[in-house]
């Protein structure tokens, strides 16, 4: 499971077809942000049960001048059983000089699921 921001809200790319029974019913999705001091962690409970992989694009807005830290993890099972959770971080846009394009956007999302596809391939050995 990988997030990034498209075109100012979180979208969250995953796929589910390796995981151990249980099958996931619910992505649990925590967002926080250490530039907002005294606001607690928002959670959102996304329903996955009948899909297998792919990419959410959510209503949750993000800042492009905040850090964000999201964890996302899966429950499923009756009682639900969670997984472990994976932490994306995001830098502000603009962290490392003038805010990214929305060519620099799509670069760091192609980049961001060739990791993610990297680590999927080497979690099968």
């Amino acid at each position: 499971m990988t997030a990034s921001r498209d075109r100012g809200f979180l979208a969250i790319e995953f796929d589910l077809s390796r995981r151990p029974p249980p099958p996931p019913v619910a992505l649990i999705v925590t967002v926080n942000s250490r530039d907002e001091p005294g606001v607690p962690p928002r959670t959102y409970t996304l329903d996955v049960a009948q899909t297998e992989r792919g990419k959410l694009w959510t209503r949750v807005p993000l800042d492009p001048a905040k850090h964000y830290d999201i964890y996302a993890s899966t429950t499923g099972g009756d009682p639900p059983v969670p997984s472990a959770s994976v932490l994306t971080e995001l830098a502000p846009l603009n962290a490392h000089g003038p805010a990214l394009s929305g060519l620099g956007e799509g670069i760091l999302r192609v980049l961001g699921r060739l990791v993610a596809w990297v680590r999927r391939r080497l979690g099968r050995r």
